[in-house]
Parts: structure tokens; sequence; C-alpha cells
């Protein structure tokens, strides 16, 4: 599980993953997740994204390797290549 200190947030974006990885849930009041965010994180687990619909700019979860399942709502903008290189990804 994740806390406030796993984060690195200025004004609802988050800018950087800084936790030990595992299994993830992103706070709530997120808007964006920034380009390469959680890029290589290689402890993530899984990714709970915010109920609101945040948006995912471009390779911001690239090259999480053991990354298996990322839940998010329906209407959440993905850019491009945002999961790029997650080969281990079994459940959207």
């Amino acid at each position: 599980m994740s806390n406030a200190n796993d984060f690195i947030i200025e004004n609802g974006v988050l800018k950087k993953y800084v936790g030990p990885g595992g299994d993830v849930v992103i706070p709530e009041d997120i808007t964006k997740i920034a380009m390469f965010a959680f890029a290589e994180c290689a402890n993530l687990r899984s990714v709970v994204l915010p109920s609101n619909g945040a948006s995912i700019d471009l390779f911001a979860f690239s090259k999480c390797t053991i990354l298996r399942e990322v839940t998010f709502p329906s209407g959440t903008w993905l850019g491009g290549n945002a999961f790029s290189g997650c080969t281990g990804l079994e459940r959207v």
C-alpha cells in the first residue's frame, strides 16, 4: 500500500513516484500523472488510479516490467506509450 510520502505532487499533478513499489493506490486528488512518473519502477506490481478520471501522460508507466494489474475508471485519458515495455501486464 502507498502513503503520501511515496509521491512528488505539484498542483494536482503526480510528478514522480518515489515509493518502494508493490501495490500502489494513487491519491484521489490527482488530476494528471506526468510523463515518466513511474517509469522503470522495478517493484511496481499493481496500480489503482483515481476514480476522477485523471489523465496519464506519455510513457508514465513505461518499462515497469513486473506491473501485473492496472485499475482505472472509464474516461481516463491515456497518452501514447503510457504502458510501453510493461511486459508483465495481465489485467487492465
